[in-house]
């Protein structure tokens, strides 16, 4: 059996851009509720939206880094290496955006819900 190697920081930085869109993809697995009305639907979205807000802020901080360090190797005329960490920024940029659309999807199911309830309570038929 294969030992699995650990998603870090490093890890990620040393991955070539398909291999890291390829375990982003199978890490960033998140559950979306299909309604918030009960507490197992507002426990997911909560726990959905500080899961995707984690990897997105993960993802924003690893792409900076690659975008400082493909600077580098720019400088230092690694064309190959500044290629390979050009292809992880845009990883890691598509990832965050992902990550936020998540978010954002999660909230709009909230605020939804918030409208109806206060559709309701105006109709009278909640108090």
């Amino acid at each position: 059996m294969a030992k699995r190697v650990q998603f870090n920081r490093d890890n990620c930085l040393a991955m070539q851009p398909l291999e890291l869109s390829e375990r982003l993809r199978n890490e960033m697995v998140f559950d979306i509720p299909d309604e918030v009305i009960t507490d197992a639907g507002n426990r997911m979205a909560s726990d959905t939206i500080s899961k995707a807000t984690a990897y997105m802020t993960f993802c924003i901080e690893m792409e900076t880094t690659a975008k400082i360090m493909k600077r580098a190797a720019k400088a230092e005329k690694q064309k190959e290496e500044a290629d390979r960490l050009m292809g992880l920024e845009e990883v890691f940029k598509s990832y965050k955006e992902i990550a936020k659309a998540t978010i954002e999807n999660v909230a709009k199911i909230m605020t939804l819900r918030r409208l109806d309830l206060d559709e309701q309570k105006h109709n009278g038929k909640i108090t």
